[in-house]
């Protein structure tokens, strides 16, 4: 289990933290993300798994296990506005998002593949970010390949392309939202 800790006397104590993933996950770890608050840790394998943790009175336990389709090495976890939904990347370049739903037979909130997105990989480009907007469930994914680069905005939970955008030169390496999303 992984303990939150803290005392008033934080200058002089280090609290060490540690998470034991189930031995049920057959992967090795390519990439943690914690949402904004803390409350929930994510953590993907090289296997297509990705582990899902929830705080509760100072120690995260362990909620689900969500697996891709395909099995692919995760290498990228993002998390989208509110904490609660993320999206996948793997090494083929297949996008798929996934928020935590109450599973109403067992009571329990669980991973649900909200949406898989056909990757890009095939087509010679390479993702090279995926942007969350801090307001919305908005994202936007960079992809780039020999003389262009590929700027696309989709919406997480529906998998909506909303804006396609091309252009030719150096590769876009990043992208921003504004503040307002």
């Amino acid at each position: 289990s992984l303990k939150r800790g803290g005392s008033s006397n934080a200058a002089a104590e280090i609290t060490q933290q540690q998470f034991v993933l189930p031995p049920t996950l057959v992967g090795g770890i390519s990439s943690v993300r914690f949402n904004s608050n803390g409350r929930f840790l994510f953590a993907a394998t090289s296997s297509g798994e990705i582990a899902y943790a929830q705080e509760t009175k100072g120690t995260y336990e362990l909620r689900d296990i969500a697996r891709l389709p395909t099995s692919e090495d995760i290498r990228s976890l993002t998390i989208l506005a509110g904490g609660q939904t993320l999206i996948a990347k793997s090494v083929e370049g297949d996008l798929s998002s996934w928020t935590m739903a109450t599973d109403s037979q067992e009571n329990k909130q669980k991973l649900v593949n909200l949406h898989t997105f056909a990757g890009s990989v095939e087509a010679g480009n390479n993702i090279s970010e995926i942007i969350a907007s801090p307001r919305t469930r908005h994202f936007l994914k960079i992809s780039n390949s020999a003389g262009s680069s590929l700027l696309e905005l989709y919406y997480s939970t529906t998998g909506a392309k909303r804006l396609s955008w091309e252009f030719s030169g150096s590769a876009l390496r990043t992208a921003i939202f504004s503040a307002n999303g």
